[in-house]
């Protein structure tokens, strides 16, 4: 099979992206994707003007940071908004055939921009989505999927994102289970005919290098990319 392209967007505001972003383009060429990589919104616009991707990943903290918690300093260096031309260059990926697999803060992300909250099926609600501090988070698959086929529940050290708002026609494959209620950790959509899965997990590289954690994210980015089920069932390590 020949190997798929993505392009990872990532940097931004509260994580150490620079850490991680290696554990997950090693993830992802384990399984024949290959990855550029933008550490910035106006980066990631040329190489969406220039290329075609199987699979576009986001995995970045930018946003508008509107809340007033954010100070006018915090504002200045991580605050980004998204022009005409990313938003075109995104759809124009979008309708040429590449998928979505959206990480963790991707969610927040890109949120002047509705292109991206509809693609991945859900987006941060302010005043309402939140997270407890980082710690053991247990995972159960809660669908039958070829993404979770044969997967059993783990316990990951992670974020755990609670009420999140989710696309009426996502489809949840994972939950993170709690006192307080389950919350959904992955889904799957169907947009306009374009695939994209979302994973809530991914904090720092102890999430993206847990094996459970990164079983999914192969074969999600696979089902994103248009692979067949046959072929991500294939994926077991």
């Amino acid at each position: 099979m020949q190997n798929k392209s993505s392009l990872i967007i990532t940097g931004g505001w509260a994580h150490d992206f620079a850490s991680s972003v290696p554990f997950l383009v090693e993830n992802l060429r384990e399984v024949n994707i290959d990855c550029e990589i933008a550490w910035d919104v106006d980066q990631s616009s040329l190489l969406m003007q220039q290329n075609k991707y199987d699979l576009i990943v986001g995995y970045a903290c930018w946003f508008q940071m509107k809340d007033s918690r954010y100070s006018p300093e915090q504002r200045t260096q991580w605050s980004r908004t998204t022009s005409g031309d990313w938003s075109d260059a995104l759809l124009r990926q979008k309708n040429n055939g590449a998928g979505l697999l959206a990480l963790h803060t991707a969610i927040i992300s890109f949120d002047d921009a509705p292109t991206w909250s509809d693609w991945a099926g859900g987006s941060w609600s302010w005043g309402v989505s939140h997270h407890p501090q980082p710690g053991d988070v247990e995972i159960s698959v809660v669908a039958e999927h070829p993404i979770v086929d044969g997967i059993k529940s783990f316990i990951v050290h992670d974020e755990r994102y609670m009420n999140v708002a989710r696309a009426s026609g996502a489809v949840v494959l994972t939950e993170s289970l709690g006192q307080d209620g389950n919350q959904a950790s992955m889904w799957l959509h169907n947009h306009d005919g374009s695939r994209s899965v979302y994973s809530a997990l991914g904090h720092d590289q102890r999430s993206l290098t847990h094996p459970s954690h990164q079983l999914l994210l192969r074969r999600a980015a696979h089902w994103a990319a248009s692979s067949s089920d046959d072929h991500i069932r294939s994926i077991t390590a």
